[in-house]
Formats: C-alpha cells, sequence, structure tokens
C-alpha cells in the first residue's frame, strides 16, 4: 500500500513540474480525489477473486478515486482529452482510463458534425456527467455503467451530426452518431462469470480484471479458460460498430438510444484461451428536470453475448431510476433503485452463470465550497450467482455498505 501512494506523489510531483511549463490559456486541467471511510460486510470483493459484486471488502480508509483530466485547444478545432487514474485495488495502480482526439471545425452551416478518435467511453448515460467520468451524484455507479467501466471502451472513431434547436429556434436539438472500433473482443466474458456488479472502479488500459476461480471456467473438461479478463484486447481483426440518437426538449429533458455491436467471431481465441465473445446491446437513457431542484434519470440496457459454439450464451438485462433533490444550495439527496439479470441459455449446463440482483443507494452531499465537498452513502446490494455453490458458497449474497467520502476537485 505504501508503495502506490508514494508512487502517485512521484506522479503528482512529475506532472506539477510538466503542467507549470504548458501555456495555461490552451491546456485545462482538473483534477478529483475520494477519500472514503468505508464500513462494510461484505466478504470477498471479485477484485480479490471473490464473489461479492462490490469493490470494498474491509473496512477503514480508502483513496476511492484520484485522476487527473487535461483537455488541450490546439487550434483549428482540433483539442484533446487524456484521463489519468490512481488505484490503490486492482491489477494496476496508475494508468490511463481515456485518450482522444475531437475535431469540430468551425461550421456556419445550422447543421454541425464532430469526429472523435482515440480510446473513450460512448455517451450512453447520463449518470457519469463529473470529471473523469465519474458520477457527481453518486460515489457507486449503476450495475450497467458498472460493467461499462470495466469492460467497454470504443478504441476507435465515432462521427456525429448535429443540430441546435436555438439556431432555427426550436425546443428540440438533436444528434446523431456512429462509430467503428477494435480492441473489445473479450467484451461480455466478465458480465457472464461474475454477473453484474456495483461499484466504482474504472478498468485502465493494458490491465487485468480477475473474478473468481470457478471451477467450470478452468477445467480442461469444461471451458479451460483463465479467471480473468483482458478487456481491451483484440482477437479477431474485426470492427465493432455502434449508432446512437439523442434528442432533447429545451433543457428540461434528454433521451438517448445506442445500439452497440463488436461483431467479434465467437470461435476465435488466444493462446491464452481467452474467447472473443459476440456481444449486442441496446441501451435507452432519460434525463428529466421534473422541477427546478428536483431531476429524474433512468436507464435501460437489454442485450446477449456469445462465445464458441453456444459454449457459453447468455441474454442480460439492467434498469435503474435516479431522483436527485437539491435540497439547498449546499446540499443534495439522491436515491438510486436498480434491477439486473443474466440468464444463460447454452450447451454448457455444468457452467451455470445464471446471476440476478437488486441494488438500492442513498446519497446525500455538502458542498463546502467549489473545491471541496462531503457526503455520505449507504449501498444495499442484494444478487444470487448459481456458479457460487461450486466455490461451496451460498447462491445468496447481501451486501450493506457505508461511505463517509471528502470529495476535493481542482
Amino acid at each position: 500500500m505504501f508503495i502506490r501512494y508514494l508512487r502517485l506523489c512521484l506522479v503528482l510531483s512529475s506532472l506539477s513540474i510538466f503542467t507549470a511549463q504548458l501555456d495555461a490559456q490552451n491546456h485545462e486541467f482538473s483534477g478529483i480525489s475520494r477519500f472514503s471511510l468505508i464500513n462494510t460486510n461484505a466478504d470477498k470483493s471479485f477484485l480479490n477473486e471473490g464473489t461479492d459484486i462490490v469493490r470494498h471488502d474491509r473496512n477503514g480508509f480508502s483513496l476511492t478515486q484520484a485522476a487527473l483530466a487535461i483537455e488541450s485547444d490546439w487550434g483549428n478545432g482540433i483539442s484533446s482529452e487524456i484521463t489519468t487514474f490512481f488505484h490503490d485495488d486492482g491489477d494496476l495502480s496508475l494508468g490511463l482510463s481515456e485518450v482522444f482526439i475531437k475535431y469540430k471545425p468551425l461550421q456556419r452551416a445550422k447543421k454541425k458534425w464532430q469526429l472523435r478518435l482515440g480510446s473513450f467511453y460512448p455517451e450512453l448515460s447520463f449518470e457519469n456527467n463529473h470529471t473523469a467520468w465519474l458520477s457527481s451524484d453518486t460515489y457507486q455507479f449503476s450495475a450497467i455503467n458498472a460493467w461499462v467501466a470495466e469492460e467497454m471502451r470504443i478504441n476507435g472513431v465515432e462521427l456525429s451530426y448535429s443540430q441546435n434547436g436555438r439556431s432555427i429556434r426550436s425546443p428540440y436539438s438533436w444528434d446523431i452518431r456512429g462509430g467503428l472500433f477494435k480492441g473489445n473482443d473479450t467484451f461480455g466474458s466478465y458480465l457472464t462469470w461474475r454477473g453484474f456488479a456495483v461499484h466504482d472502479r474504472q478498468t485502465l488500459f493494458n490491465e487485468t480484471v480477475r473474478f473468481a476461480p470457478y471451477p467450470e471456467v478452468l477445467n480442461r473438461q469444461t471451458i479451460w479458460s483463465p479467471n480473468d479478463v483482458q478487456p481491451f484486447r483484440e482477437i479477431d481483426g474485426r470492427w465493432g460498430v455502434y449508432i446512437g440518437a439523442h434528442l432533447a426538449y429545451l433543457r428540461r429533458a434528454e433521451l438517448r438510444y445506442y445500439f452497440y455491436d463488436n461483431r467479434a467471431d465467437p470461435d476465435k481465441l488466444t493462446p491464452e484461451r481467452y474467447y472473443a465473445w459476440h456481444t449486442i446491446f441496446h441501451s435507452l437513457s432519460l434525463n428529466y428536470q421534473l422541477t427546478e431542484s428536483t431531476n429524474l434519470k433512468m436507464q435501460l440496457m437489454d442485450g446477449s453475448t456469445l462465445m464458441g459454439y453456444r459454449v457459453v450464451y447468455a441474454d442480460f438485462s439492467a434498469a435503474h431510476i435516479q431522483v436527485k433533490t437539491q435540497i439547498s444550495n449546499r446540499i443534495k439527496l439522491t436515491a438510486r433503485a436498480e434491477t439486473f439479470d443474466v440468464f444463460e441459455n447454452d450447451n454448457m449446463p455444468l457452467d451455470n452463470n445464471h446471476s440476478n440482483g437488486v441494488s438500492m443507494t442513498v446519497n446525500s452531499q455538502y458542498e463546502i465550497d467549489e473545491h471541496k465537498s462531503v457526503g455520505l452513502e449507504y449501498s444495499f446490494v442484494k444478487n444470487y450467482a448459481y456458479n457460487r455453490p461450486s466455490l461451496s458458497l451460498s447462491p445468496k449474497a447481501v451486501v450493506r455498505q457505508w461511505q463517509l467520502t471528502l470529495e476535493l476537485r481542482f
């Protein structure tokens, strides 16, 4: 633990020297750190090769987030963004979560286009609206976006075409976008074998994420695959595709729909026996301002994933609803309820990947000033995973967690 914090101090010192040399007018730096006291009854987290679907399995202090985002304007409509994280858990302590270039030339037309190139998150949801793709309303992500944080990036290009309603005196604005990508062939494996999870940890580039050593996965007579995933691995050489559509009404409501297909060849595998998983999904998100002080967010996801000749096949779905109320200028209260499910339907009955669960999260934050806030969050997560008995565990797990957090921003 000490070595990890020492590395963080060295990196931050180096970054401060580096940033001092840059032109402040062309480069914008934003950082965020969250120092948390955790109280949990979790047994063993998936990050430690356990079966609990939460990040923390020990009580005490944790540096839950430490991130730096650099946005640069290079002129002529070209900008870039780099996001770096430090983690005190998992396989990789320090690394990148997003790196991309954006090209948005000056355009007189009312309909405008924009290009993104690199490794980035698709804008599926309204939840992750804070610095470094964190959420400003809760500390733990919903199950949908925790999975996106674990296994998904767009390693490729995105083209968008949009019209702002103000340019034509209309209350409606729209945005249509599509993308091509590679490096997401194992997408779906983590979700299938472990199930959905509720946490706030983002996988870094070149990181390996682990899960429990289920005998059916490791056994040469059944799946014969490692009990870990390399999320941004290219295996079959195929391009994946996605399309998205955004529709907004004034600043009151916005709807987003996405269809994603990584087009992976499920019969391809690496010498280390990492398979390509053919994963598709539909996502629908809503952001609605109920009143001046109350906001509603919802998201639905439905999809499927396939590995081999139906060696592993699972349908999955998840949904959440979140309400945030601004009680005063400094105090806000957020509540989220969600449900999630993975349903197996394949030719390997010994590898039982059924899982389902529900979660409730309540978060209250007090804004000390523009650079500091303190918050208290309670999470209740109940799930059933029917591969747990293979490790002599009950299929049912219930986790209750309290998190007291100091957030620092610059």
